[in-house]
């Protein structure tokens, strides 16, 4: 869908937030209920078509940072400075789940809608990925130095982005979660930024937009537009536009295609915190520290076309893009330029000059004050270029120390399990000798005792054979003088036929046993 280069102011809505600003800002995609949080510690859900809050939702102690809809829409997701992210059913309007995983405040929310993830960012300097279903972590990313302020995921859900108050921004891989590319170019911190499935772009204090290529991590892309700190910014959903909100209430509307500013207008009256689009990109929802929340509607929303002259007068006031054709690689100068000059005087009473003239010179003299900033910022690029060449440099030998000392650790591992693998060996060894040894010394005393019982049995059969000897002994001596020839056996003593000393003949008998 094509998306309109007219846009006007269709409604503000007072936040009613009983002190401070509102700070974060969700749509959802299956409707136009909007959330808006900030530093009251209450949520308000507001019907945008109706102009009015629908309800509110308690539970965070601290400021609420940040906020997203899950992909599915029924439930919403809040981080704040308590440190603690809590889940909301949408539809029930209650309290669902807590995940205190941080430990400092939780200052940015994206989801992964590939693989049902939550993403969380804090100023504890870590990026955790919980997941949805059972609040479980999952992962967490390192590598920032200073407070994590933004969170991005590519619509093609593989690069997650993240930017810091250490000036730089961080591609991340959605599927390994290693960090891919570092991006460098601010002098300041970055404070926001978005992605497609191409570009990064990131807003900072020090009031540029720098946009990189996300497959190479190659800057394309610098705006100038702003004059003040960039404090958030957001792509259309068709990536066809990019609205940026600044520290002094500005709202800018960047045309991709054309490279030309559409829209730049003052919304608020102090700081733009929080920017997004509806689902159909047709209506851009921006909060600030007034505590007020703008509805901006192109002219080709349905919703609020019919009746945009009816109502703009009590709901809005109709807005109409400043800027022509201005090139986004140029400074804007918009036609109520503001010019601020360090010791610079005019007395009006003194000059004897027409209108026209000295419109054209206030117009040179912003020209000639955006062209010094130009070439300032020019010198700090190159400046920055060099310590972010003296970081890289820093990074790589720290990257080399790093992997000395994982080399040397693992180094020291492996010889530590090589000791306790020797140490196991040789108590092994010891063990299986000593159970040899008691073998040994039991065979040796069973065959000991064997041998001793083998002695004893002999000795006893000896015996008893010597008993027999001594008892056959005994009857040969009886009856050796006769003739007469003797056997024993179990039944008596078999006397053979003898003759005896008178002559007479005496037949073989048995002799028993007394």
């Amino acid at each position: 869908m094509k998306v309109s280069n007219q846009w006007w102011l269709a409604r503000t809505i007072n936040a009613d937030s009983s002190w401070g600003g509102v700070r974060a800002l969700a749509v959802s995609s299956q409707s136009l209920d909007l959330a808006s949080a900030g530093d009251d510690h209450g949520i308000k859900i507001i019907d945008i078509t109706r102009n009015r809050i629908v309800s509110t939702l308690k539970g965070h102690t601290g400021s609420i940072r940040s906020l997203v809809f899950t992909p599915d829409g029924k439930t919403l997701v809040s981080g704040s400075d308590d440190s603690r992210i809590l889940l909301w059913d949408r539809f029930e309007k209650k309290q669902i789940g807590e995940i205190r995983s941080h430990a400092n405040s939780v200052t940015t929310l994206a989801t992964l809608k590939s693989k049902n993830l939550l993403i969380s960012g804090s100023d504890d300097l870590t990026i955790k990925i919980h997941n949805l279903q059972n609040l479980q972590e999952v992962a967490v990313l390192k590598g920032h130095s200073s407070y994590i302020q933004s969170l991005s995921v590519s619509p093609n859900q593989k690069w997650i982005v993240s930017g810091s108050c250490d000036r730089t921004a961080k591609i991340w891989s959605a599927t390994s979660y290693q960090e891919m590319f570092t991006l460098y170019g601010h002098s300041s911190d970055i404070r926001c930024v978005d992605c497609n499935d191409k570009i990064v772009a990131a807003g900072s204090d020090d009031g540029d937009i720098i946009l990189w290529n996300i497959e190479s991590g190659m800057p394309e892309v610098t705006i100038y537009g702003h004059l003040s700190g960039v404090r958030s910014l957001v792509f259309s959903k068709n990536n066809q536009i990019m609205a940026s909100g600044d520290d002094g209430g500005n709202i800018k509307i960047w045309d991709l295609s054309s490279k030309e500013l559409i829209f730049d207008y003052k919304l608020h009256s102090s700081g733009v915190s929080s920017l997004v689009f509806t689902s159909d990109d047709q209506l851009l929802v921006s909060s600030g520290w007034d505590r007020n929340v703008n509805v901006m509607a192109s002219s080709m929303s349905m919703l609020f076309s019919l009746n945009k002259a009816e109502n703009y007068q009590q709901e809005g006031s109709l807005v109409k893009p400043v800027i022509e054709s201005s090139p986004i690689k140029s400074v804007v100068e918009p036609e109520s330029f503001r010019f601020e000059q360090e010791s610079l005087t005019i007395s009006f009473q003194d000059l004897q000059i027409t209108g026209d003239d000295l419109r054209k010179y206030l117009k040179k003299c912003g020209q000639e004050y955006a062209s010094r900033r130009k070439e300032e910022r020019s010198k700090e690029r190159v400046r920055m270029r060099n310590v972010s060449l003296e970081i890289q440099k820093r990074r790589e030998e720290r990257l080399e120390r790093e992997q000395t000392q994982r080399e040397q650790r693992e180094k020291e591992r492996k010889e530590q399990v090589a000791r306790e693998r020797s140490a196991r060996d040789q108590e092994e060894r010891e063990r299986k000798e000593k159970a040899y040894q008691e073998r040994k010394e039991q065979a040796v005393r069973e065959r000991l005792a064997r041998g001793q019982e083998e002695a004893k049995q002999e000795q006893k059969k000896k015996a008893e054979e010597s008993k027999k000897k001594a008892e056959k002994g005994f009857w040969d001596e009886l009856f050796s003088g006769d003739g007469r020839s003797y056997s024993s056996s179990n039944d008596g003593t078999y006397v053979k036929d003898y003759q005896k000393k008178d002559g007479t003949k005496v037949k073989g008998h048995n002799r028993k046993k007394k």
